[in-house]
Protein backbone atom coordinates (compact mmCIF):
# COMPACT_ATOMS: atom_id res chain seq x y z
CA UNK A 1 0.00 0.00 0.00
CA UNK A 2 3.08 2.24 0.66
CA UNK A 3 4.73 1.95 -2.28
CA UNK A 4 0.98 2.23 -4.12
CA UNK A 5 0.75 5.56 -2.50
CA UNK A 6 4.22 6.82 -3.31
CA UNK A 7 3.88 5.78 -7.06
CA UNK A 8 0.62 8.12 -6.62
CA UNK A 9 3.10 11.02 -5.56
CA UNK A 10 5.65 10.22 -7.92
CA UNK A 11 2.56 10.05 -11.16
CA UNK A 12 1.39 13.51 -9.80
CA UNK A 13 5.03 15.37 -9.90
CA UNK A 14 5.76 13.76 -13.47
CA UNK A 15 2.89 14.66 -14.73
CA UNK A 16 2.99 18.17 -13.82
CA UNK A 17 6.27 17.72 -15.69
CA UNK A 18 4.55 16.44 -18.94
CA UNK A 19 1.89 19.08 -19.06
CA UNK A 20 4.67 21.65 -18.88
CA UNK A 21 7.40 20.22 -21.61
CA UNK A 22 5.07 18.08 -23.78
CA UNK A 23 1.96 19.65 -23.83
CA UNK A 24 2.38 23.82 -23.85
CA UNK A 25 1.52 24.91 -27.18
CA UNK A 26 4.25 27.05 -28.98
CA UNK A 27 4.45 29.65 -31.68
CA UNK A 28 1.48 30.95 -33.37
CA UNK A 29 -1.09 28.20 -33.11
CA UNK A 30 -4.98 29.25 -34.43
CA UNK A 31 -6.53 26.49 -33.85
CA UNK A 32 -5.36 22.88 -31.32
CA UNK A 33 -7.93 19.57 -31.71
CA UNK A 34 -8.22 15.69 -30.20
CA UNK A 35 -10.74 13.89 -29.05
CA UNK A 36 -11.68 15.82 -26.23
CA UNK A 37 -11.41 19.34 -26.64
CA UNK A 38 -10.76 21.87 -29.00
CA UNK A 39 -8.80 25.42 -28.65
CA UNK A 40 -9.29 28.12 -30.96
CA UNK A 41 -7.68 31.64 -31.21
CA UNK A 42 -9.40 34.03 -32.93
CA UNK A 43 -8.44 38.04 -32.43
CA UNK A 44 -6.90 37.14 -29.09
CA UNK A 45 -9.95 35.19 -27.62
CA UNK A 46 -9.15 31.52 -26.89
CA UNK A 47 -12.16 29.70 -27.60
CA UNK A 48 -11.92 26.07 -25.98
CA UNK A 49 -14.67 23.47 -26.74
CA UNK A 50 -15.38 20.27 -25.11
CA UNK A 51 -16.53 16.80 -27.58
CA UNK A 52 -17.75 15.51 -24.45
CA UNK A 53 -21.26 14.35 -23.70
CA UNK A 54 -21.22 16.53 -20.78
CA UNK A 55 -19.00 18.62 -18.05
CA UNK A 56 -18.45 22.13 -17.31
CA UNK A 57 -16.56 22.58 -20.52
CA UNK A 58 -19.90 21.51 -22.86
CA UNK A 59 -20.33 24.52 -24.56
CA UNK A 60 -17.32 27.08 -25.46
CA UNK A 61 -15.59 28.54 -22.92
CA UNK A 62 -13.45 31.77 -23.93
CA UNK A 63 -11.21 33.91 -22.21
CA UNK A 64 -9.78 37.71 -23.72
CA UNK A 65 -6.89 39.61 -21.81
CA UNK A 66 -6.43 43.51 -22.43
CA UNK A 67 -2.90 45.26 -22.19
CA UNK A 68 -1.44 48.87 -21.32
CA UNK A 69 1.17 50.28 -23.95
CA UNK A 70 4.09 48.67 -21.74
CA UNK A 71 2.53 45.21 -22.51
CA UNK A 72 1.36 44.99 -18.68
CA UNK A 73 -1.82 42.65 -18.38
CA UNK A 74 -4.83 45.37 -17.32
CA UNK A 75 -7.98 42.55 -17.77
CA UNK A 76 -8.73 39.28 -18.75
CA UNK A 77 -12.58 38.61 -19.33
CA UNK A 78 -13.48 34.97 -18.84
CA UNK A 79 -17.21 33.54 -21.04
CA UNK A 80 -19.36 31.04 -20.47
CA UNK A 81 -20.67 28.42 -23.13
CA UNK A 82 -23.52 31.25 -24.00
CA UNK A 83 -20.57 34.28 -24.06
CA UNK A 84 -21.71 35.54 -20.89
CA UNK A 85 -19.28 37.03 -18.91
CA UNK A 86 -18.52 34.14 -16.23
CA UNK A 87 -16.02 35.71 -14.15
CA UNK A 88 -13.03 38.54 -14.61
CA UNK A 89 -9.50 39.58 -13.32
CA UNK A 90 -8.30 42.72 -12.68
CA UNK A 91 -4.68 43.81 -12.24
CA UNK A 92 -3.59 46.91 -10.34
CA UNK A 93 0.10 48.35 -10.17
CA UNK A 94 1.92 51.11 -8.28
CA UNK A 95 3.68 54.60 -10.48
CA UNK A 96 6.81 52.48 -10.68
CA UNK A 97 5.09 49.54 -12.35
CA UNK A 98 4.83 46.95 -9.80
CA UNK A 99 1.60 44.64 -9.28
CA UNK A 100 -0.78 45.70 -6.19
CA UNK A 101 -3.03 43.44 -6.62
CA UNK A 102 -5.18 40.68 -8.81
CA UNK A 103 -9.00 40.76 -8.08
CA UNK A 104 -10.91 37.55 -9.51
CA UNK A 105 -14.64 38.20 -9.07
CA UNK A 106 -17.52 35.86 -10.44
CA UNK A 107 -20.89 35.29 -10.83
CA UNK A 108 -22.95 32.93 -8.39
CA UNK A 109 -22.28 29.66 -11.29
CA UNK A 110 -18.73 30.34 -11.10
CA UNK A 111 -18.69 31.31 -7.31
CA UNK A 112 -15.03 32.47 -7.55
CA UNK A 113 -13.68 35.28 -6.04
CA UNK A 114 -9.94 35.72 -5.06
CA UNK A 115 -7.38 38.64 -4.38
CA UNK A 116 -4.21 38.49 -4.68
CA UNK A 117 -2.39 41.30 -3.07
CA UNK A 118 1.74 42.37 -3.10
CA UNK A 119 3.49 44.80 -1.17
CA UNK A 120 7.27 45.30 -0.98
CA UNK A 121 9.34 45.35 1.90
CA UNK A 122 12.73 47.21 1.64
CA UNK A 123 13.36 47.28 5.28
CA UNK A 124 15.87 44.84 5.76
CA UNK A 125 19.26 44.23 3.80
CA UNK A 126 17.45 42.86 0.46
CA UNK A 127 13.89 44.10 -0.63
CA UNK A 128 11.44 41.72 -0.57
CA UNK A 129 8.24 40.88 -2.30
CA UNK A 130 5.56 39.49 -0.55
CA UNK A 131 2.40 38.17 -2.09
CA UNK A 132 -0.55 37.59 -0.49
CA UNK A 133 -3.84 34.88 -1.70
CA UNK A 134 -7.31 35.55 -0.19
CA UNK A 135 -10.36 33.38 -1.37
CA UNK A 136 -13.19 35.42 -0.93
CA UNK A 137 -11.36 38.70 -0.32
CA UNK A 138 -10.77 37.88 3.03
CA UNK A 139 -9.67 34.24 3.49
CA UNK A 140 -6.03 34.09 4.20
CA UNK A 141 -5.12 30.78 2.13
CA UNK A 142 -1.06 31.35 1.52
CA UNK A 143 1.75 33.85 1.40
CA UNK A 144 4.76 33.80 -0.90
CA UNK A 145 7.94 36.09 -0.25
CA UNK A 146 10.05 36.91 -3.09
CA UNK A 147 14.20 37.91 -2.65
CA UNK A 148 15.61 41.03 -4.44
CA UNK A 149 16.46 38.49 -7.21
CA UNK A 150 12.51 37.45 -7.74
CA UNK A 151 13.18 33.57 -6.06
CA UNK A 152 11.26 32.34 -3.69
CA UNK A 153 12.40 32.18 -0.18
CA UNK A 154 9.77 31.61 1.59
CA UNK A 155 5.94 30.47 1.78
CA UNK A 156 3.27 29.56 3.82
CA UNK A 157 -0.47 28.10 3.58
CA UNK A 158 -3.35 28.61 5.63
CA UNK A 159 -6.61 27.05 6.94
CA UNK A 160 -9.19 29.01 8.64
CA UNK A 161 -6.54 32.02 9.25
CA UNK A 162 -4.40 29.22 10.57
CA UNK A 163 -0.64 28.62 9.12
CA UNK A 164 -0.88 24.91 8.68
CA UNK A 165 2.24 24.70 6.67
CA UNK A 166 5.84 26.78 6.03
CA UNK A 167 8.18 26.15 3.52
CA UNK A 168 11.64 27.52 3.30
CA UNK A 169 13.98 27.30 0.00
CA UNK A 170 17.70 28.03 0.25
CA UNK A 171 19.99 28.85 -2.16
CA UNK A 172 24.21 28.30 -2.67
CA UNK A 173 25.83 31.68 -2.26
CA UNK A 174 28.45 31.22 -5.62
CA UNK A 175 25.42 29.17 -8.22
CA UNK A 176 22.20 30.90 -6.90
CA UNK A 177 20.95 27.51 -7.21
CA UNK A 178 18.36 26.36 -5.33
CA UNK A 179 19.64 23.42 -3.27
CA UNK A 180 17.13 22.81 -0.48
CA UNK A 181 13.16 23.29 0.64
CA UNK A 182 12.90 22.76 3.91
CA UNK A 183 8.42 22.18 4.63
CA UNK A 184 6.80 21.45 8.10
CA UNK A 185 3.27 20.90 8.92
CA UNK A 186 1.23 21.67 12.13
CA UNK A 187 1.12 17.73 11.75
CA UNK A 188 4.62 16.84 12.25
CA UNK A 189 5.08 16.46 8.77
CA UNK A 190 8.86 17.65 7.26
CA UNK A 191 9.71 17.27 3.70
CA UNK A 192 12.70 17.69 2.98
CA UNK A 193 14.13 18.37 -1.06
CA UNK A 194 18.14 18.56 -1.40
CA UNK A 195 18.78 19.48 -5.19
CA UNK A 196 22.23 18.97 -6.93
CA UNK A 197 24.02 20.61 -9.63
CA UNK A 198 26.62 19.97 -11.78
CA UNK A 199 30.26 22.18 -12.32
CA UNK A 200 27.85 24.08 -15.15
CA UNK A 201 25.00 24.51 -13.48
CA UNK A 202 22.91 21.78 -14.36
CA UNK A 203 20.45 19.83 -12.05
CA UNK A 204 21.11 16.45 -12.04
CA UNK A 205 19.52 14.78 -9.14
CA UNK A 206 16.74 15.89 -6.88
CA UNK A 207 16.06 13.90 -3.32
CA UNK A 208 12.54 13.98 -1.48
CA UNK A 209 12.90 13.38 2.07
CA UNK A 210 9.27 12.63 4.42
CA UNK A 211 10.72 12.83 8.32
CA UNK A 212 14.25 12.37 7.22
CA UNK A 213 13.13 9.55 5.28
CA UNK A 214 13.86 8.94 1.35
CA UNK A 215 10.55 8.57 -0.42
CA UNK A 216 11.89 8.85 -4.20
CA UNK A 217 15.11 10.65 -6.51
CA UNK A 218 15.01 12.48 -9.76
CA UNK A 219 18.07 11.56 -11.48
CA UNK A 220 18.68 13.66 -14.83
CA UNK A 221 20.90 12.17 -17.63
CA UNK A 222 22.81 15.20 -20.10
CA UNK A 223 24.02 15.15 -23.40
CA UNK A 224 26.51 18.24 -23.47
CA UNK A 225 23.48 21.02 -22.25
CA UNK A 226 21.02 18.93 -23.51
CA UNK A 227 18.47 16.66 -20.53
CA UNK A 228 17.68 13.39 -22.27
CA UNK A 229 16.52 11.09 -19.77
CA UNK A 230 15.05 11.40 -16.23
CA UNK A 231 14.97 8.41 -14.09
CA UNK A 232 13.00 8.01 -10.78
CA UNK A 233 13.25 5.74 -8.14
CA UNK A 234 11.40 4.90 -5.32
CA UNK A 235 13.13 5.00 -1.80
CA UNK A 236 16.76 3.16 -1.91
CA UNK A 237 15.91 0.87 -5.13
CA UNK A 238 18.21 0.67 -7.66
CA UNK A 239 15.97 0.51 -10.50
CA UNK A 240 13.83 3.62 -11.56
CA UNK A 241 10.10 3.36 -11.22
CA UNK A 242 10.04 5.88 -14.53
CA UNK A 243 11.88 7.14 -16.76
CA UNK A 244 11.18 9.86 -19.41
CA UNK A 245 13.16 10.79 -22.37
CA UNK A 246 13.69 13.63 -24.31
CA UNK A 247 14.51 14.95 -27.62
CA UNK A 248 17.06 18.10 -28.64
CA UNK A 249 14.21 20.76 -28.09
CA UNK A 250 13.22 19.76 -24.42
CA UNK A 251 10.06 17.55 -25.96
CA UNK A 252 9.64 14.45 -23.65
CA UNK A 253 9.57 11.68 -26.46
CA UNK A 254 8.71 8.63 -24.43
CA UNK A 255 7.98 7.61 -20.84
CA UNK A 256 8.17 4.38 -19.40
CA UNK A 257 6.74 3.68 -15.83
CA UNK A 258 6.12 1.27 -13.89
CA UNK A 259 2.31 0.56 -12.90
CA UNK A 260 0.82 -1.16 -10.42
CA UNK A 261 -2.37 -3.41 -10.83
CA UNK A 262 -5.42 -4.59 -9.07
CA UNK A 263 -3.85 -8.07 -8.89
CA UNK A 264 -1.14 -6.58 -7.56
CA UNK A 265 1.20 -7.12 -10.68
CA UNK A 266 4.16 -4.78 -11.47
CA UNK A 267 3.58 -4.09 -15.40
CA UNK A 268 5.96 -1.60 -16.95
CA UNK A 269 3.21 0.73 -19.41
CA UNK A 270 4.84 3.22 -22.23
CA UNK A 271 3.71 6.09 -23.69
CA UNK A 272 5.40 7.75 -27.22
CA UNK A 273 4.55 11.24 -27.96
CA UNK A 274 4.98 12.59 -31.34
CA UNK A 275 5.43 15.93 -32.47
CA UNK A 276 5.24 18.59 -35.85
CA UNK A 277 7.82 20.79 -37.20
CA UNK A 278 7.15 23.18 -34.22
CA UNK A 279 7.42 21.66 -31.39
CA UNK A 280 3.96 20.70 -30.62
CA UNK A 281 2.73 16.84 -29.50
CA UNK A 282 0.02 15.68 -32.11
CA UNK A 283 0.21 12.02 -30.90
CA UNK A 284 0.52 10.52 -27.92
CA UNK A 285 -0.25 6.99 -27.24
CA UNK A 286 0.64 3.79 -24.66
CA UNK A 287 -0.72 2.85 -21.60
CA UNK A 288 -2.26 -0.47 -20.53
CA UNK A 289 -4.70 -0.83 -22.22
CA UNK A 290 -3.17 0.92 -25.13
CA UNK A 291 -4.42 4.49 -25.86
CA UNK A 292 -3.87 7.13 -28.89
CA UNK A 293 -4.72 10.84 -28.76
CA UNK A 294 -4.23 12.72 -31.85
CA UNK A 295 -3.95 16.70 -31.51
CA UNK A 296 -4.63 18.21 -34.97
CA UNK A 297 -3.27 21.94 -34.94
CA UNK A 298 -3.79 24.73 -37.86
CA UNK A 299 -1.26 27.70 -37.45
CA UNK A 300 -1.48 31.26 -38.67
Amino acid sequence: MLILERMTQIIVLSTFLILLLACTPSSKIRTITTQNYSIQVVDGIEEYTSHRSSGSLAKPFCRKDSFDTNSKILKTICFDGNYNVAFTIDYKYDNLGNQLTELTEAGEIWGITNEIRYTYDSSGASAKTIKDVYLGGTNHISKEVYDNEKRLIESYRYHDEIQFMKTLYFYDTKTKFNIKSESSSTNGTIRIIQNLYDENGKNIESKFFDNEKLSFTFKNKYEGDIKLQTDIFLDHESKPFESQFFDKFGNIIEIKRKQEHTNMQIIEEVYIYIYDKRNNWIERRGGNPSKKIIRKIDYY
